[in-house]
């Protein structure tokens, strides 16, 4: 199997192909401290729609808990081509005052499943902040995901105001997990 990985980069956007087995290497050759948008696998493989509202809460929820990481969950409808945000639920970082560090509780993650069953919606995906780190994933975020075909949105608060946020879906299994960037498509009204 052959798997394309694109790279942008101030020069331009650069295409490499690698065989299947060699595609687990790819992260750790690619991402020393934070993936550059780039090196993920792939191109962006579904739309994230989130209302105006949500959009600005998940951000401002990274400015209100600058110098720390913010973290909630995104609830609404998977579909095949895109993800639509109904609802997002803040939540509390068990990882504290932690800068570089966030986890959602166990009984946190079982209260979301819950609410999103009563209201006929899905785990659509989380989201969090990094202070004065780019709004790419790092190697812990890749490690501690565990969410496959889920969104994960991540704001970069640069000196406690939101600049950059993009969304990633993780793809693939336990053994090779990756990070696809993901367009995220703010709307007045999800219907």
């Amino acid at each position: 199997m052959l798997v394309d990985v694109f790279a942008v980069h101030r020069f331009g956007v650069t295409r490499r192909r690698f065989l299947g087995s060699l595609v687990a290497a790819v992260p750790a050759m690619v991402c020393p401290g934070y993936c550059e948008l780039g090196w993920l696998q792939g191109m962006p493989h579904a739309v994230l729609k989130i209302q105006q509202p949500d959009w600005e809460s998940l951000r401002k929820h990274g400015e209100e808990t600058y110098p720390h990481e913010c973290c909630g969950a995104l609830l609404g409808h998977i579909q095949e081509d895109s993800r639509a945000v109904h609802e997002i639920i803040r939540t509390a970082n068990t990882k504290g005052e932690s800068q570089d560090r966030y986890s959602i509780a166990p009984t946190e993650l079982i209260r979301i499943t819950r609410v999103s069953r009563e209201k006929g919606f899905d785990i659509v995906g989380f989201y969090h902040s990094h202070p004065d780190r780019p709004a790419q994933p790092s190697h812990t975020d890749l490690a501690e995901a565990y969410w496959f075909n889920r969104a994960y949105v991540i704001t970069s608060v640069k000196k406690g105001k939101a600049d950059v946020t993009n969304a990633f879906s993780l793809l693939g299994n336990e053994e090779k997990k990756y990070f696809a960037q993901e367009k995220i498509q703010v709307v007045r009204q999800i219907i």
